[in-house]
């Protein structure tokens, strides 16, 4: 070997090293970026299209030409569940048959009827779940995003069941999640005080028989008593999904 031959060597190998170290040390990142982006892609592979299914929905229940019909749906959260039952008529709460949600200070706020779930308020408020992911308070990574899963009536297509649930166990779908598990980020990360909630139409009757009693003619009892004021319907407690 010549002498210019092997100095051009010694002068490639020093580089190489450095190429080799910055590879390990960087090792970790790439790893952790590859792990995210095929966990991303399966995810969208299997899940179905919650966009496509609330609009199917909505055709059934148009389909149906219900435009009056009494609701009854329950909230259902921990140490907490009340009910409210009432009647709709077009977009108008005609009458209304109990709430046990204005009760206690776990119930819900305000007491407006515009805040009652009828079915075309709960379809929009999926739709509006739907566009705007949430997590807990904390952000995603901390708490992990809130999940909503939507059960439909098979035939008349209106919301059966709308359940929130805070997922901790899907961190994995962030890659600020993966990154503070490296920096020790998820240490600083404070407890949550979210708890989810339910939210099922137990019973939705349409086309009341026409000699229902109008509620000024009609007389209250303990079972079906006109109230003054209701309560609104519980929101999940939701934060802006943290961006990075």
């Amino acid at each position: 070997m010549n002498i210019s031959r092997s100095a051009h060597l010694t002068a490639i190998i020093p580089r190489f090293n450095l190429l080799n170290a910055l590879i390990r040390g960087h090792k970790r990142h790439i790893l952790v970026i590859v792990i995210f982006i095929s966990g991303f892609v399966l995810m969208l592979l299997r899940q179905a299209n919650p966009h496509s299914e609330l609009a199917a929905a909505r055709e059934r229940w148009a389909a149906q030409h219900i435009t009056t019909y009494r609701i009854e749906v329950e909230y259902q959260r921990p140490f907490n569940t009340c009910q409210q039952d009432f009647k709709v008529e077009g977009d108008t709460i005609s009458y209304k048959f109990s709430d046990s949600c204005t009760l206690g200070a776990a119930a819900v706020s305000g007491s407006a009827d515009d805040k009652l779930p009828t079915v075309a308020r709960l379809f929009d408020q999926l739709e509006h779940d739907l566009n705007n992911p949430a997590c807990g308070q904390n952000g995603c990574v901390c708490d992990g995003p809130i999940e909503m899963r939507v059960t439909y009536d098979p035939q008349r297509g209106y919301p059966q069941q709308i359940i929130y649930e805070l997922r901790p166990d899907l961190r994995w779908r962030y890659l600020e999640y993966w990154i503070a598990q490296i920096n020790g980020g998820l240490a600083q990360c404070p407890p949550t005080a979210y708890v989810g909630q339910t939210i099922t139409v137990l019973s939705l009757e349409a086309a009341p028989t026409p000699n229902e009693p109008a509620p000024s003619q009609e007389k209250p009892n303990k079972e079906d008593k006109p109230l003054s004021s209701i309560g609104a319907a519980i929101n999940p407690e939701v934060t802006p999904e943290t961006k990075p």
